[in-house]
């Protein structure tokens, strides 16, 4: 009987990771003085991040997934509980599950919602059944969100308050690493890597609870599985997948070496569909583990270096 993984949300999430938390002597609270607001993440079920919000009053936990593409929330069921006002002039929502099904959901607007210490008026909602409520990179984007993952905190600043931040001197003064995010398709966050000295693309995924590559890369890169055939995943549909682990023998960002866990391998259906060109997602076991902050406003990663 094969061990299987569940994958519980949004496109890929997996379960048992070690992400940080343990803390950091950097602290990014003087954003508040820009304008910006904070809430402190909620770390649960085999270390998926979620945001905790209020919306028309009623509490939800949304699980922080730069992976789902929309401007605001996904959120099932529940959402029939809220005032939802329909909209035609909001964009659609791509939602893409595991093996490559895709669904365009419309979104509706809620008037008011509050998040930690902030609040945020005309959020669009999208609500379809069968999926996680998350809070998507659209949303992280207009807010000019900076998180902040060794101390488990999210940074917001609303359109047409406070003033933009660059922490580019601030962070690598004190010798974090930097590098920019390009956005690819649908606004999807993008880094270039090197596994192995193989260079190669992963999207951002903060809803990954694991980096994964695809094994075709894996094997350009002679990153060589473990040959751990009883391992799966199964996804929000049903859907089966196979999975290996490796340990890559280096990873860099920008060049710069990183500390790595454990790497997964499956196929992947974005490496057939960019013609090689993005090689899987990069995930919260490596951006935890190394003091990950992401200022999604600049597109910029930040990260320790390795010693």
């Amino acid at each position: 009987m094969p061990n299987k993984l569940v994958i519980a949300g949004i496109c890929l999430l997996a379960a048992g990771l070690e992400t940080a938390g343990a803390g950091s002597p950097i602290s990014l609270d003087v954003l508040r003085r820009d304008g910006y607001g904070s809430v402190h993440l909620v770390n649960t079920d085999g270390n998926q991040l979620y945001v905790p919000v209020e919306i028309d009053g009623k509490k939800f936990k949304l699980a922080l997934d730069s992976g789902f593409g929309g401007d605001g929330f996904a959120i099932g069921g529940a959402a029939r509980d809220l005032h939802l006002t329909p909209t035609k002039n909001l964009k659609s929502a791509l939602v893409q599950t595991m093996p490559g099904t895709r669904r365009l959901i419309q979104p509706q607007m809620v008037q008011s919602v509050v998040i930690g210490n902030v609040q945020i008026h005309d959020v669009p909602v999208y609500a379809f059944e069968g999926f996680g409520a998350s809070l998507g990179r659209g949303f992280l984007h207009v807010n000019n969100a900076v998180l902040d993952l060794a101390n488990l905190t999210l940074y917001l600043r609303p359109p047409r308050t406070g003033k933009p931040v660059d922490l580019s001197h601030a962070l690598t003064v004190v010798g974090m690493g930097e590098a920019p995010l390009s956005v690819g398709d649908g606004g999807a966050c993008v880094v270039s890597v090197e596994v192995n000295n193989v260079p190669t693309k992963l999207l951002l995924h903060t809803g990954a609870q694991v980096t994964v590559l695809d094994d075709r890369f894996a094997d350009q890169a002679k990153l060589r599985g473990w040959g751990r055939k009883n391992q799966e995943w199964i996804d929000v549909t049903g859907f089966h997948k196979t999975i290996d682990f490796a340990g890559p023998r280096s990873f860099k960002i920008g060049g710069i070496p990183l500390r790595t866990s454990t790497l997964t391998l499956t196929t992947l259906p974005m490496y057939s569909e960019t013609g090689g060109r993005i090689a899987g997602v990069l995930g919260l076991d490596i951006l935890g583990s190394n003091r990950g902050v992401i200022d999604f406003a600049q597109n910029k990663l930040y990260f320790a270096k390795a010693k």
